[in-house]
Formats: C-alpha cells, sequence, structure tokens
C-alpha cells in the first residue's frame, strides 16, 4: 500500500474513496471510516507482490515501498472545487465519484445536491456509492435529490449485471430514499 501510494503522488481519497458512515443508531466507533476493502489501485501492486513471494520464497520491499512520511501526519481531507468535484461525479467511475461525494462529509456547510442532480445521468450503478448518497441526504435532507434519484432509479432498472436481486434491493433503497425526501421541506 506504501509503495503504490508513494509513486502515484495521489491522496488518500485516490485509493481509498469509499468511506463507511456511521448512522444515528451507530454507537460505537468513529463516524466516519476509510473502505479499505475496495482499494482498487492496490490490487495490480499486490498481485505483483503475490508472484514475486511465489517466486522468491520471501516478502521483499523495495526502497520506495516504506511508509510515507505523510502517513504519520493528522489528516487533511482534500479539498477539489466544484468544478473539479462534477467532473469526477460525472466520470461514469464509481470510484471517481465516490472521491467526490467523500468530500460532502468534510465540508458539511455546503450543499452539493445541485452537482449530484447534474451528475446523474453518468453516475455509475454502485452499492458503495449509493451508500454514501444516502448517508449524505440523512445528513442534508434535500428535496432537490429526487431528481438525481429519478435519473438513477431509471438506470439501475436497466442494469442487470449483478442480478435481479441486486437490481431489486438498489431499487428498493432508492424508493426509500425518495420516500424520506418527499416527507422533506426545502431546504
Amino acid at each position: 500500500m506504501a509503495g503504490v501510494a508513494a509513486r502515484s503522488g495521489l491522496p488518500v481519497e485516490a485509493h481509498f474513496p469509499f468511506l463507511r458512515l456511521a448512522g444515528p443508531e451507530d454507537t460505537v466507533g468513529p463516524p466516519i471510516r476509510r473502505d479499505v476493502e475496495h482499494a482498487g489501485s492496490l490490487w495490480p501492486a499486490l498481485a505483483a507482490k503475490i508472484v514475486r513471494t511465489v517466486a522468491t520464497g520471501r516478502v521483499a520491499y523495495g526502497p520506495d515501498e516504506i511508509v510515507p512520511e505523510a502517513w504519520r501526519q493528522p489528516y487533511k481531507p482534500e479539498h477539489l472545487d466544484r468544478p473539479a468535484l462534477l467532473k469526477l461525479l460525472a466520470s461514469g467511475s464509481n470510484y471517481l465519484a465516490a472521491r467526490a461525494v467523500g468530500q460532502f462529509f468534510f465540508r458539511p456547510d455546503e450543499d452539493f445536491t445541485d452537482l449530484l442532480v447534474a451528475a446523474a445521468p453518468n453516475m455509475p450503478i454502485c452499492h458503495n456509492l449509493f451508500h454514501m448518497i444516502r448517508a449524505y441526504a440523512a445528513r442534508r435532507p434535500n428535496p432537490a435529490l429526487r431528481s438525481w434519484i429519478r435519473v438513477h432509479a431509471a438506470k439501475a432498472a436497466a442494469f442487470s449485471a449483478n442480478g435481479e436481486a441486486y437490481r431489486t434491493e438498489y431499487l428498493e433503497k432508492l424508493a426509500s430514499l425518495d420516500q424520506r425526501l418527499l416527507a422533506c421541506r426545502t431546504i
């Protein structure tokens, strides 16, 4: 992990964009945690390390694979401007969109609903990303997000790559969020 981060020069958000967000019923642990299970940038380097380990019979780390000094410092969230956030949201990539949505939680005084609505046609069907958007809506319940839900539900209805049970559950969660937002006043 350290080698991948050091070689890329990218912030932690680029490697681990998905967040696990505690709900009001969660009383143990931090309210926001990085989802380290879904580190897409890590897998090719990990596979290469395993191949080398099997070939040599031992794990060896290069000088560029030591823990970066930045990891010893307090975490400072990345801060992207609105055009950069919209570009990530509309990229079609679940990892890039999650990187953008992750910013929303570290900037609680700003409303990003308009960016979600604008990017809706290009946003991917992804349960991890949707979990983050649902958590954002719980913290900032803006009925305007219903426009995003309508567009996203149409995409989800046509999405079959993960099977019918996935599609059904995803659509049910979208409908539930839509109902919650329907009950909200405009902010």
